[in-house]
């Protein structure tokens, strides 16, 4: 189980809002100059009469005059702000309210998450697949799930990574290359996750926020959403303590049932070599 916070989908969709804002504050301002200017039929008849649909707004699908064929009402403010030379572009600045390191509160979108991994082993080569995952996680109301539980599928695999196969190789002193050089500089001797990596049964689900309706919403997050990113690659442990226990039933199978050391990564030579199987274990 892990916790984390992140800030960028507040700052970015923050600032991203409030420039929405103040583009939507000059279209209306250009709309109630026409409809002063032209009059409420002129406005109808070019599908700019926002003001009478309060529910859909400039959503509102209609066929005009000027454009017999139904299209948004936003269309065709756009259009005549590109006539009005209005000028389409806006830029907001934003920083979270509230959040003052001074009081040691630097974040209000903490996650929650939790993982199950399950994993087998072959003792003989050291061999490690990954055969399901489970994750909950918790990010408030996702603002976009498709691209949230693709951020957490994708920094989970990044751990995987770290967890299992990016081991990286320094120089030792006395060598003729300089101590600590790295020695594992590119994909024959460093091993990033590939597509053989990822879990067999990858199933990745979002805490349904609807089913807590005592937690009042939190005005200082973005819609209530809170962000996604690098958190989700701590539960990549699951699958390091997975093969940990794998490793150690297979050493009790051989009579070995004491303590020991896997060091991270578990890459293949390690489960290997934890696996303690002795020559005469090779014998049917």
């Amino acid at each position: 189980m892990g916790y984390s916070a992140t800030l960028s989908s507040d700052l970015n969709g923050g600032a991203v809002r409030k420039a929405c804002e103040q583009q939507v504050e000059k279209l209306k301002t250009l709309c109630q100059s026409l409809r002063t200017k032209n009059g409420d039929s002129w406005c109808k008849d070019n599908g700019l009469d926002y003001w009478n649909y309060p529910e859909e707004g400039w959503r509102k699908i209609v066929a005009s005059k000027s454009n017999p064929n139904p299209t948004m009402i936003w269309k065709n403010i756009i259009s005549q702000a590109f006539v009005n030379e209005v000028d389409l572009s806006s830029q907001a600045l934003y920083s979270t309210p509230g959040l003052s390191p001074s009081l040691d509160q630097q974040f209000y979108g903490f996650t929650y998450s939790a993982a199950c991994s399950e994993v087998e082993i072959d003792v003989l080569t050291g061999v490690m697949n990954v055969v399901r995952t489970d994750i909950l996680y918790d990010i408030g109301k996702s603002i976009n799930p498709a691209i949230d539980i693709g951020q957490i599928e994708g920094a989970f695999v990044m751990g995987l990574g770290y967890m299992t196969t990016e081991y990286w190789v320094s120089e030792p002193k006395g060598t003729l290359n300089p101590a600590g050089t790295l020695n594992s500089i590119n994909t024959w001797t460093y091993k990033p996750p590939a597509t053989t990596t990822i879990p067999e049964d990858f199933r990745v689900d979002l805490f349904p926020r609807d089913s807590t309706p005592e937690i009042p919403e939190n005005p200082n997050l973005l819609m209530s959403s809170k962000g996604v990113g690098e958190p989700p690659l701590v539960l990549a442990n699951t699958v390091f303590f997975a093969i940990k226990h794998a490793i150690l039933a297979a050493r009790q199978d051989s009579g070995e049932n004491e303590w020991f050391e896997l060091k991270n990564p578990a890459t293949v030579e390690r489960i290997q070599e934890a696996c303690m199987v002795k020559v005469k274990d090779l014998v049917l």
